[in-house]
């Protein structure tokens, strides 16, 4: 496990729902992406799996990466399980585009694996995920190639906590003004 992390500031609240969000990733890529060490060699992996987390910042957002190097998504058996569950027609599985086909890992009750223990199958931890970022304005980009890996990629604005300015926009343009800077 690697943590990276240049010194992100930000809210209790926004913490909280990192927190949130990291227990859920970090669960599932320990439960479902590493495989088991045999499993590993064979693919000419190293013996142990690797998982990072990294914060990073702009003036305006802060990024939260999530990466593993285990099997990566089935975007396959992710279709067929929203199929099966009724929240996509075949018809609109086949339509749909690979990120299209990942973001469907949010849905409650889609699980990548049929076996119901007391860590994974049930479906919700991902829901709780979209749920957390919703609170905080997020949103989610998902690198996934089978066999290699997985990265999630949370970005989130900065709130007025964890960004001393008052941002604003003249057209197109953020114009960030720091509160030192500010008489009223």
């Amino acid at each position: 496990f690697v943590h990276v992390d240049p010194g992100v500031l930000a809210d209790h609240e926004f913490w909280s729902a990192v927190h949130e969000i990291t227990n859920h990733i970090l669960k599932n890529a320990i439960i479902h992406g590493i495989e088991p060490p045999i499993e590993r060699l064979r693919q000419h992996k190293d013996e142990t799996g690797s998982i990072t987390l990294e914060l990073r910042e702009d003036l305006l957002t802060v990024e939260v990466l999530l990466s593993d190097d285990g099997r990566g998504i089935d975007t396959e058996r992710i279709g067929r399980k929203a199929v099966e569950l009724g929240r996509v027609s075949a018809e609109a599985l086949a339509a749909m585009g690979r990120e299209e086909v990942l973001g469907l890992v949010f849905e409650q009750g889609i699980s990548t694996t049929d076996v119901l223990d007391d860590n994974a199958g049930r479906g919700i931890g991902m829901s709780a995920v979209r749920e957390a970022m919703g609170r905080h304005g997020g949103s989610c980009g998902i690198l996934t190639e089978r066999g290699k890996g997985t990265t999630w990629q949370f970005r989130f604005p900065k709130t007025n906590v964890s960004l001393p300015c008052f941002v604003t926009r003249v057209g197109d343009y953020p114009l960030v003004v720091p509160e030192a800077h500010i008489q009223r």
